[in-house]
């Protein structure tokens, strides 16, 4: 096998961060400046995040100010009952902060949605000043992929698909 899923258990959810950050800096934003994987602390907690990014939204948002919009990756795997706890502190003490889950998957799995579901419902009440509380924003292969989706000659080889193979440490 060739290609950045070559490696076992190399870069991890890297590529899924890279993805995402070139897809809302790209397709969402005029601008961005951005930060991978990081911790904010303060003296009684500790705050991660798969990335930050202070995006400028593009030319067709009735938002002017720029958006922080702080993300949870997972190439392959699900995301988790502690991705989600994580996110909810994001939200507490970043009123405003676009919660970004971002994956290589199709879709997610119904309790995936059924979390997110409620996040967003919660996160809806809007600042008062054209923002929400905490949008919830979901990017899949889909998006992340976009004109580019990966064709089965690009994830097949001996005849078995590589997606399913590949040791991303995340399964």
């Amino acid at each position: 096998m060739i290609g950045p899923f070559a490696t076992p258990d190399f870069a991890h959810g890297a590529y899924c961060v890279a993805a995402a950050l070139q897809f809302l800096a790209e397709e969402v934003g005029e601008s961005a400046t951005w930060i991978p994987s990081f911790t904010a602390t303060s003296k009684t907690i500790a705050l991660e995040a798969d990335f930050g990014m202070f995006l400028r939204p593009g030319k067709f948002s009735h938002l002017k100010s720029p958006l922080l919009v702080l993300g949870e990756c997972k190439s392959f795997g699900q995301f988790e009952e502690r991705d989600f706890r994580r996110a909810k502190l994001l939200a507490e003490h970043f009123p405003g902060v676009v919660l970004c889950f971002a994956t290589f998957r199709k879709e997610l799995t119904a309790k995936e949605k059924k979390r997110l579901g409620a996040m967003a419902k919660a996160g809806r009440e809007s600042l008062g000043d054209g923002q929400q509380v905490n949008p919830i924003l979901v990017l899949t292969r889909t998006e992340l992929f976009g004109q580019f989706e990966l064709t089965l000659w690009m994830v097949t080889l001996n005849g078995r698909n590589m997606l399913d193979q590949c040791s991303c440490g995340e399964r």
